[in-house]
C-alpha cells in the first residue's frame, strides 16, 4: 500500500517517479537507505516488507523532529495538526525554527526519544501552506491560498488525521531515524564490509539538492554544494556487487559510465523540469540494463 507524505516537500518525488525508484532498487533489497529523505515520498511509496531494514536521514532537524513526533505521538500529533491557518502564526514559527534550529538540532542527537510536539505540529502545517514549501526560509510572504490545502491542510486528509497517522506510525516503526551529514549514513559500518549487509543487497537512493534549489540557500538544513561530492561517491561505489543505487538529478548533470539512466515527468514546479528529471540507476540496479521513459521507448 502506497502512503502519501504528510507534508509538502521541495522536491518531494511524486508516485510515479517513485515506483521507477523502486522498480530500480529491487524490492528485495536487505538494506534500505535514504540519505536526503525529506518528506519520504519514496520510502513510503512501498509497505514495510518483515526483515528489512529502512535507515533514513536529514541534516535538517525539523525533519527528524516531525517524524519522532509522528512515531511516538501520532494522535496527539494529529490534534495539533488541526489547528486553523494563520498567517502571522506561520511567520511567528518560521522566525522561531531559524533561531532554535542549532540548539534543537543538538538537543535531538544526544536525546534519541525527545521530540518537540507543538514545533512538529507547526513544521507540517507550515510546510503544507507556505508558498515554496520552504518554511525555514519563510520570510513574511502569504500562504498558499490558491489551492484546497495541500499536506496535512489537504481535502479530505484534514478531516480524518489520526486515522492517517496511525497508519503512518505503524508504518514508521521499525525506521532508523537519523540527523546529520549525508555521508554519515554511507559508511563502512553502515552500508560496508564491516557491516551486517557486507553479503545482502544494499539499496540506496540519493536525492541530493539539485543546482536551483541549492541557489535557493538552505533547502536541506544546511546542506549545501553536495551534487559534486554525492557524483563523487556514486563512481566510488556504484560497481560494488551487492549496491543498487539510484541518483535523482536534472539531465547532464551527472556523468556515471555504465549507468543506466530512466527519464520522468511532474507537473508544476520550474519551467525546465519536467523531462529534463533523471534518475541514474548503478550497474547493480534491477532495471539498470533497461533503460527507458516513463512515457515508453527507450533512449
Amino acid at each position: 500500500m502506497s502512503l502519501e507524505p504528510p507534508v509538502v516537500y521541495f522536491g518531494r518525488k511524486p508516485p510515479h517517479a517513485a515506483r521507477l525508484v523502486w522498480d530500480a532498487l529491487g524490492r528485495d533489497a536487505a538494506h534500505y537507505v535514504e540519505p536526503f529523505c525529506g518528506a519520504l515520498g519514496v520510502l513510503l511509496h512501498v509497505p514495510y516488507v518483515d526483515g528489512r531494514t529502512e535507515t533514513i536521514n536529514d541534516y535538517n532537524c525539523w525533519v527528524t523532529n516531525f517524524w519522532r513526533a509522528m512515531k511516538y505521538a501520532p494522535n496527539d500529533l494529529a490534534v495539533a495538526c488541526c489547528e486553523p491557518v494563520v498567517t502571522l502564526d506561520m511567520h511567528a514559527w518560521a522566525h522561531a525554527m531559524q533561531r532554535r534550529s542549532a540548539v534543537m538540532r543538538d538537543v535531538l542527537i544526544r536525546s534519541p526519544g525527545l521530540f518537540d510536539l507543538p514545533a512538529a505540529a507547526a513544521w507540517a502545517m507550515g510546510r503544507s501552506q507556505c508558498i515554496g514549501s520552504d518554511m525555514e526560509n519563510l520570510g513574511y510572504s502569504v500562504p498558499a491560498l490558491g489551492d484546497r490545502g495541500r499536506g496535512v491542510k489537504a481535502v479530505p486528509r484534514r478531516d480524518d488525521l489520526r486515522a492517517q497517522f496511525d497508519v503512518l506510525s505503524r508504518r514508521m516503526r521499525h525506521v532508523r531515524i537519523h540527523c546529520g551529514d549525508w555521508t554519515s549514513v554511507l559508511t563502512s559500518a553502515v552500508i560496508g564490509a564491516s557491516s551486517a549487509w557486507a553479503n545482502h543487497p544494499v539499496a540506496v537512493f540519493l536525492d541530493p539538492p539539485y543546482d536551483k534549489e541549492e541557489r535557493m540557500g538552505d533547502v536541506y538544513g544546511g546542506t549545501r554544494g553536495v551534487a559534486g561530492a554525492t557524483e563523487a561517491w556514486c563512481l566510488e561505489n556504484g560497481h560494488r556487487e551487492n549496491m543498487r543505487i539510484v541518483l535523482a538529478g536534472y539531465r547532464g548533470h551527472y556523468d556515471l559510465p555504465g549507468w543506466g539512466q530512466v527519464s520522468w515527468a511532474q507537473s508544476g514546479g520550474y519551467s525546465d523540469a519536467g523531462q529534463n528529471e533523471m534518475l541514474w540507476l548503478s550497474p547493480g540496479c534491477a532495471a539498470a540494463r533497461v533503460q527507458h521513459s516513463l512515457f515508453g521507448g527507450s533512449q
